[in-house]
């Protein structure tokens, strides 16, 4: 029985947290959904071993699944970046959908 409650305990302190974050990148100016824009988790002051993960925006859209350990809050921050935009960061929020984020033109 010993044995069966510490097995329980390890599974319980292993599990990871299912982390889904979603949104679309526009055009601060236009307004336009903007394509192939890196978007890629950032380690920040609210998280502890995030996973580092990357993705590309297609039509505006994108999406981030990953786990990660000892998260804080629900709030992670994402690095957007696409040649001749200035690169920004967001706060995403998990399972909020269809947050929208805004790329400023470099002039």
């Amino acid at each position: 029985m010993r044995q069966f409650l510490f097995l329980i305990a390890l599974f319980l302190f292993s599990c990871k947290n299912e982390i889904h974050i979603s949104g679309i990148v526009v055009d601060q100016t236009t307004k336009m959904p903007l394509e192939n824009v890196l978007v890629r988790t950032i380690r920040d002051a609210n998280t502890s071993k995030i996973d580092f993960v990357e993705t590309r925006s297609k039509k505006g859209r994108f999406t981030l699944d990953f786990s990660s350990e000892h998260i804080n809050s629900n709030e992670i921050t994402v690095e957007l970046s696409k040649e001749g935009y200035l690169t920004n960061t967001y706060s995403c929020f998990q399972d909020k959908p269809n947050d929208t984020l805004f790329l400023v033109r470099r002039y």
